[in-house]
């Protein structure tokens, strides 16, 4: 059995541990009405249309990652997604690798830094070499 998964109560497949459909239906329900995010609520109506679907389970983390670079977002975002925090960050550092060199390459650079100085303090293992 793969250590990133645990015996279901049902049958003997392997569940993960954490429930992405679960954690983005709490996201969703947290954002405020001005921060709604259409595609990321219509990939987690796709989502629940699959039963594994992996293409769709990679475009919801990157979106989700992508909201730790807003300043209103990051919060809700590190808060419902804990256990998938490095994962996120590090896709929202490779996001803003991949702008470099466009206009929205200096925004997007220091709302990283912003949203990296406020989880810091409070998941230490954020402070990796390797993610930069």
């Amino acid at each position: 059995m793969d250590w990133r998964s645990s015996p279901a109560a049902s049958d003997n497949k392997p569940t993960p541990i954490v429930d992405l459909s679960k954690c983005l239906e709490l996201l969703l329900s947290r954002l405020p009405e001005s921060l709604f995010n259409r595609p990321l609520h219509d990939l987690f109506f796709h989502l629940k249309q699959e039963k594994n679907g992996i293409e769709t389970r990679a475009k919801i983390l990157q979106a989700v990652s992508e909201l730790l670079l807003d300043v209103d977002t990051y919060s809700h975002v590190a808060i419902t997604f804990r256990p998938l925090l490095l994962d996120l960050v590090k896709r929202a550092i490779a996001h803003v690798r991949t702008l470099h060199g466009s206009n929205l390459w200096l925004e997007s650079h220091e709302n990283l830094v912003f949203t990296l100085a406020h989880l810091i303090p409070g998941a230490p293992f954020l402070r990796r070499q390797d993610l930069f």
